[in-house]
C-alpha cells in the first residue's frame, strides 16, 4: 500500500543552488528543471528555503517557510530569476543552509545542485561535517563536467545520497 503524501513525515527542504560561472547554460537550466519538479513534490506539511551561491550566497528566506501555494509560487519566481556568474564560494552556501533555525519535529534535508567545480573541496567537506547537525545531505551533480569525488563525499559525510545527471538526461 502506498502512503499518501499526508502520512509522510514532515520535512524541511533546504535547496542549495550553485550559480557560479561554471553553471552557465546547461547546468543551471538543469537545476531550474530539477527545482520545478521539487516544488511539484512538496507536501502540505513540508517547509522549504532556497540558497544560491557564487562569489557569496543569498537566501530566498532566512528560515524555512511553509510549502503553501503562495510560497511555492514565490520560490519558483526566485529560482527563475537566478543567473550564473562569478566564482564559487561553496562554503558560504554551506553556512547559509545550516545556519537556518531547524524544527526538531521535521526531518531536515539539505540538497545541493552543483557541478562541484571548486578549489577548496576539503574545506567544504570539513565545514559540512561541522555544521550539519541532524540534517541529511543530498548532492546532485548536474552537467557533463562534474566533480564526482566532491559530490559523492558530500553525500557520504552527510548521510545522504549523490546522483549525477548529464546533459542528455532529464533531471
Amino acid at each position: 500500500e502506498v502512503e499518501s503524501r499526508s502520512e509522510v513525515v514532515a520535512r524541511e527542504l533546504i535547496w542549495v543552488i550553485d550559480t557560479s560561472g561554471s553553471q552557465e547554460g546547461l547546468p543551471l537550466d538543469m537545476a531550474k528543471d530539477a527545482m520545478s519538479a521539487a516544488f511539484d513534490g512538496m507536501g502540505p506539511k513540508d517547509r522549504f528555503s532556497l540558497v544560491q551561491f557564487a562569489d557569496d550566497s543569498s537566501v530566498f528566506s532566512d528560515h524555512p517557510v511553509a510549502a503553501s501555494p503562495e510560497n511555492i509560487q514565490q520560490g519558483r519566481e526566485w529560482v527563475r530569476r537566478l543567473q550564473a556568474g562569478g566564482g564559487t564560494s561553496m562554503v558560504s552556501g554551506v553556512y547559509s543552509a545550516f545556519d537556518m533555525p531547524d524544527d526538531p519535529a521535521r526531518e531536515r534535508y539539505v540538497i545541493f545542485l552543483t557541478d562541484g567545480l571548486i578549489g577548496n573541496e576539503r574545506h567544504v567537506l570539513a565545514t559540512l561535517e561541522d555544521s550539519m547537525g541532524p540534517a541529511r545531505v543530498f548532492a546532485f551533480g548536474l552537467g557533463n563536467g562534474t566533480n564526482r569525488w566532491l559530490i559523492e563525499e558530500m553525500a557520504r559525510v552527510g548521510g545522504g545520497r549523490s546522483t549525477f545527471v548529464t546533459g542528455d538526461e532529464d533531471p
